[in-house]
């Protein structure tokens, strides 16, 4: 598959590119940035899909301030790709990083 084939995500749910994201999020940022615990919401409007990621503060792992100052390796983008359907860049939207509480933070990730 040519990897610059876009990803056509109106012929997918919510759920399965959630479920795409999550798998990629893992392998592409958290598994490098121990990140054990997340939780990823999908929606999406007429002109793009976001990707809203909740990040649980346990010890290591990184703050959100460590988020918003570009500390976290490899967390600028996030590509999904299935073999038949090709693939869909996420970028990250840095000034959409916001504070839940003392531990917990949101990072938002929209589609290009």
């Amino acid at each position: 598959m040519p990897r610059n084939k876009k990803m056509d995500v109106s012929k997918l749910s919510d759920e399965n590119i959630q479920d795409m994201f999550e798998e990629a999020f893992e392998d592409q940022i958290a598994s490098y940035n121990n990140i054990g615990n997340f939780e990823c919401k999908c929606t999406r409007d007429e002109k793009a899909v976001t990707m809203e990621v909740m990040i649980v503060g346990l010890a290591g792992t990184p703050c959100v301030d460590d988020y918003k100052n570009a500390k976290v390796e490899n967390a600028d983008a996030v590509r999904i790709q299935a073999e038949d359907k090709g693939s869909l860049k996420f970028v990250l939207a840095s000034d959409e990083i916001a504070s839940l509480n003392t531990n917990d933070y949101t990072v938002v990730y929209r589609a290009k």
